[in-house]
C-alpha cells in the first residue's frame, strides 16, 4: 500500500505509452532519460514505446492528463492537414479537369 501512495505522489519527468509482450498497452513513467527509458522497455519485449520528455515534473495522474491532451492535440492537427490535402488534391484536379477541357 505505501508503493502504491508513493507512486501516486512522486514527480516524473518521462511518461508514455509502450505496448507489452503480452499485447496490452501500458502507462509508463520514469525519471531516467528517454533514450535509456525506451532501450529497457525494448529489451523487455514491449513494442510501440512512445515516451515523452514532460514540460514540467508532474504526478502520475497529471501525466497520464498530459499525455492523452497531446495525443489528442495532433490527431486533431494529423485530421486538419489531410483534410487540407485532400482539399489541394481535389483543386489540382479541378483546375487539370478545366484546363483539358479549355485545350479542346
Amino acid at each position: 500500500m505505501d508503493k502504491q501512495m508513493d507512486k501516486q505522489t512522486k514527480l516524473f519527468t518521462i511518461a508514455g505509452t509502450a505496448l507489452s509482450p503480452e499485447g496490452r498497452e501500458r502507462f509508463c513513467v520514469s525519471n531516467d532519460k528517454v533514450h535509456v527509458r525506451a532501450y529497457k522497455l525494448r529489451f523487455h519485449g514491449c513494442t510501440a514505446v512512445e515516451l515523452e520528455q514532460l514540460p514540467e515534473p508532474m504526478t502520475l495522474e497529471q501525466a497520464k492528463a498530459w499525455i492523452h491532451s497531446q495525443r489528442a492535440e495532433r490527431a486533431a492537427a494529423a485530421a486538419a492537414a489531410a483534410k487540407k490535402a485532400d482539399f489541394v488534391a481535389r483543386m489540382a484536379a479541378a483546375r487539370a479537369a478545366k484546363k483539358a477541357a479549355a485545350a479542346d
